[in-house]
């Protein structure tokens, strides 16, 4: 069969597929005379009361259309439901006689409220129904939706699908799930845990009380006040987070991540630049990257290829480097320094030093600004290259030879020592900077 044929008959069986989904009711989508027939809009509403005593939830299966629930604080008496069935017909006629055949169904359980219609009794749909319902403050809520916005708001426990549509809960007292597809979702004020899944739109998450776990791809993602334990796997999404006081982890691939204030946190990256403006630890995987770091207060380690790694105002009790390739500049730190690095470049700008310093790595040109006041036992080689000594004093030993080797205050026993090595490049040890 010849490439022609085969696309020909892949079309035929498209169209078979589709015209069967269309006379079937599968697809709202109406076909006549070879062009999309117009259809003029029409609403009508009904209200319906509940009266108590209620359940301890409230569940509504819709599918297309848009969902309120509301809490109220006076909603003790009854549960008031607005049922707008909006309809796409010809003529009023006809979508009046929809209207008188589309019904909301109503089942009070002992468990739950429950909200439906009998949508799928309809060959022919292009309608929504839409419910706007105010129900008593903290009732649980549990919604399932394909399109249309769902809104709820003074909730208890909530747990919402909405594939294809926009989702937003506030206020909610127990614990908060959100589910959908390619359109955004707003959670705000969560007093249990909240679980979102979400791909290819953007998430803000504020202020939760419980654990955060989240799933996403593509598109932003946006955290702020959260008080307990962070997980967030998220390929392709860009992240911004804003104090988290527990525990984070994160799994991220080829877009930025931008943390501000938080607690201790492990970063796996995959090509994403990195920075982070407060935190208690850090544990970073990454390559090809940027990686940012400023007011860390506890342990650095960072390892991967390629990174580029800038950090400052740290008070570490160690801080673990080892990548390739990039510059490191490490500036107003403590702690003890452990860095690998090949075929790059450090600088050290440190404070009066609480811990050893230990560099080494091959093509490595390292820079060391010395630390104000002390009296370090120094040790610098390179294989091939050169060291330079530009302090006033005069270092205890130098040797040149197929290797640069000097020693400097090395009767200062009992002081944090600093070993440099590197091969075939320069050390440089100085007590200004180079652009001073």
């Amino acid at each position: 069969m010849k490439t022609k044929e085969i696309i020909l008959l892949i079309l035929i069986i498209a169209a078979g597929v589709f015209f069967y989904h269309a006379q079937t009711g599968k697809i709202d989508w109406e076909w006549a005379d070879g062009i999309f027939v117009h259809y003029e809009d029409f609403s009508f509403e009904e209200t319906i009361e509940i009266d108590p005593p209620f359940p301890p939830q409230i569940r509504i299966d819709n599918t297309h259309g848009d969902i309120e629930i509301q809490g109220d604080p006076g909603a003790q008496e009854s549960i008031s439901i607005r049922f707008d069935k909006r309809i796409w017909r010809k003529k009023e006629t006809q979508a009046q006689e929809v209207a008188d055949r589309l019904k909301l169904w109503v089942e009070k359980e002992p468990g739950a409220l429950s909200l439906s219609t009998n949508r799928r009794e309809f060959k022919r749909k292009r309608f929504e129904t839409n419910f706007r319902i105010l129900v008593p403050e903290g009732m649980d809520v549990l919604v399932e939706n394909r399109y249309g916005k769902v809104t709820v708001d003074r909730v208890g426990r909530a747990e919402i699908e909405n594939a294809y549509g926009e989702i937003e809960a506030t206020n909610v007292s127990g614990d908060c799930r959100a589910e959908n597809n390619y359109e955004d979702i707003l959670i705000e004020n969560v007093e249990g845990d909240c679980t979102v899944e979400n791909g290819h739109s953007d998430t803000v998450i504020k202020g939760v009380r419980g654990k955060t776990t989240v799933t996403q791809r593509y598109g932003e993602l946006h955290l702020e006040d959260l008080e307990m334990d962070v997980f967030i796997d998220a390929p392709h999404a860009e992240i911004y987070g804003t104090n988290f006081t527990g525990h984070t982890e994160i799994r991220n691939s080829y877009e930025e991540i931008i943390l501000n204030d938080i607690g201790t946190a492990v970063i796996h990256g995959h090509y994403s630049d990195l920075e982070v403006n407060g935190a208690d630890s850090l544990d970073i995987s990454n390559r090809d990257a940027k990686i940012k770091l400023a007011r860390i207060r506890g342990n650095i380690k960072a390892e991967g290829k390629s990174l580029e790694i800038t950090a400052r105002e740290i008070d570490a009790g160690t801080i673990d480097i080892n990548t390739s390739y990039e510059v490191v500049a490490l500036s107003d730190f403590s702690g003890r320094i452990t860095i690998t690095l090949s075929n790059g470049k450090v600088r050290l700008e440190p404070r009066p030093l609480t811990g050893p310093i230990d560099v080494r790595g091959e093509y490595l040109d390292i820079f060391l600004l010395w630390p104000e006041g002390g009296a370090y036992p120094l040790e610098a080689r390179s294989k091939g290259g050169d060291v330079i000594w530009e302090l006033p004093v005069d270092p205890s030993f130098r040797e040149v030879n197929d290797y640069s080797l000097l020693k400097a205050f090395v009767e200062e026993a009992g002081q944090p020592s600093i070993s440099l090595s590197t091969t075939y490049s320069t050390i440089r040890i100085a007590d200004k900077k180079p652009d001073s």
